[in-house]
This record gives C-alpha cells, structure tokens and sequence, in this order.
C-alpha cells in the first residue's frame, strides 16, 4: 500500500478496500504486460506494524484481504 494513503485513510475497512483494489490491479497490470507472477509474498517481513496497524487482529485481516485479492487474481501464484 503507498504510504501516502496512510495519512488519508484512517479506518481498516478503508484499508481493506485499498489493498484489495491495489492488489489486484497491480497483478492484473503485471500479468497483461506478460510478467510471470509465481510467487507474491503477503506482509513480508512484518514485525509491528502493518499499514499503519499495530493491533495483530487488524494486521490479520489486511493480510487476509491481499491473500483474497492474489487468490482471485490468479490460482496459479502461490502464496507465502
């Protein structure tokens, strides 16, 4: 998620809608333009926070939503 929205959207339900539509547009964008997506790694490395999110319940669900957006985009990428 580009860290600007994190000034402009404050609730996680925003933050859900944002990471999906960004999720998916990015891989539909990369797959269009022949990229070969066989792996997207969901919160890599996160250690606190998430999104501006500190509370792991929140954090859960953001990755749940992107996992979601990468699962509708294509079953072929495999998740980590």
């Amino acid at each position: 998620m580009k860290r600007v929205w994190l000034k402009r959207i404050a609730s996680v339900a925003e933050k859900e809608e944002a990471m999906y539509s960004y999720t998916t547009e990015s891989l539909n964008y990369l797959l269009s333009s022949g990229v070969d997506v066989g792996m997207v790694q969901i919160g890599n490395e996160t250690t606190s926070k998430f999104c501006g999110e500190s509370s792991w319940d929140n954090i859960c669900t953001l990755f749940n939503v992107g996992s979601k957006a990468v699962r509708e985009v294509s079953d072929d990428i495999i998740q980590c």
